[in-house]
């Protein structure tokens, strides 16, 4: 069945069946963070958009409850290429130190009471490569220690930091290029290559998941997803679960299968993809965040509380 027929007839049993659906079982939690000894990382980051800032002071622990904070600021803040004024300072953790393939991703959150807040729980993937996107260079001839003679030059793009093979090994990543003279240089030394062929490749950057993130006042599950440009355009499915309740305590969770995903409110199923393209191996890791949207100037500020993070693990 085609998702969106699947997601029309789950968007009808949601708005009108789901105080009386079954709600799904996850499990025994296999991670569980409890804000005591918490595993994210924090750091001061220019992550979003020119005007919003990402700061440590923004994140905060009380009563067992994480507090995500957005604070108007419109000031100067000093980054890497200067000052630069931002609007708002928002609050934004990961958890890096806890990545899983396949299982259930669950949040137990009340949703900031500010129609112009733009929270956020998502999940990313570590690096990962895909063979079946290697572009094959030829023979290799190392010239110097992280420089290789390429002479089966390919018109195909490639990009920096992408991967370099020798045959089924990873050896490092593009660190500079010189097609005039056939050669490519390698961010670290270079093994001997006597009898291999080089092979250059993307990550495979599938996906971004949006578990929930409100967008224009109204709750969202959303995937982009693609592999990097050479292969496949980056594309986005999304499904809007309706408005946020500031009183309620809501359950956020996501199920990542190697047949797709699903995604749950209060643990009734509200959203499936299966474009087996939005699949992959890698880790995912789960990220936290509060924000504002560009151009919104009332100055008031917004907090994001989350009470419960689980992990539920699956095999596939």
């Amino acid at each position: 069945m085609k998702d969106w027929l699947i997601n029309a007839w789950l968007w009808l049993k949601f708005k009108l069946l789901k105080n009386h659906q079954k709600k799904v079982d996850f499990g025994v939690p296999t991670f569980t963070e409890d804000f005591n000894n918490p595993t994210w990382e924090i750091s001061d980051r220019n992550l979003y958009a020119a005007d919003m800032i990402t700061l440590k002071d923004n994140v905060q622990v009380k009563d067992g409850k994480l507090l995500l904070h957005v604070k108007y600021e419109n000031k100067e803040f000093l980054s890497w290429w200067g000052t630069a004024k931002k609007t708002w300072s928002v609050g934004y953790i990961e958890y890096r130190n806890n990545t899983f393939p396949y299982g259930i991703w669950s949040v137990k959150c009340k949703l900031p009471d500010d129609e112009d807040a733009w929270p956020a729980i998502w999940l990313l993937r570590e690096r990962h490569p895909e063979p079946e996107t290697k572009i094959d260079f030829g023979s290799a001839l190392k010239i110097e220690e992280s420089v290789l003679s390429v002479p089966g030059w390919t018109d195909q793009r490639i990009d920096f930091n992408w991967y370099v093979w020798l045959d089924e090994t990873i050896i490092g990543f593009v660190a500079g290029m010189d097609k005039i003279n056939l050669q490519i240089t390698v961010d670290r030394p270079i093994p001997e290559t006597e009898g291999r062929n080089v092979f250059i490749s993307p990550d495979h950057i599938i996906p971004e998941v949006d578990i929930m993130e409100i967008i224009r006042g109204k709750i969202q599950h959303t995937i982009h997803y693609g592999y990097s440009n050479i292969v496949y355009k980056t594309s986005e499915w999304n499904v809007k679960r309706g408005k946020p309740d500031p009183n309620k305590e809501y359950e956020f969770s996501v199920e990542i299968a190697k047949s797709g995903y699903k995604f749950y409110i209060d643990r009734v199923l509200t959203g499936v993809i299966c474009n087996k393209k939005a699949i992959t191996e890698a880790g995912a890791y789960l990220i936290i965040n509060n924000a504002k949207h560009g151009g919104i100037t009332s100055g008031k500020n917004s907090v994001f509380e989350i009470s419960e993070v689980k992990f539920y693990k699956k095999s596939s």
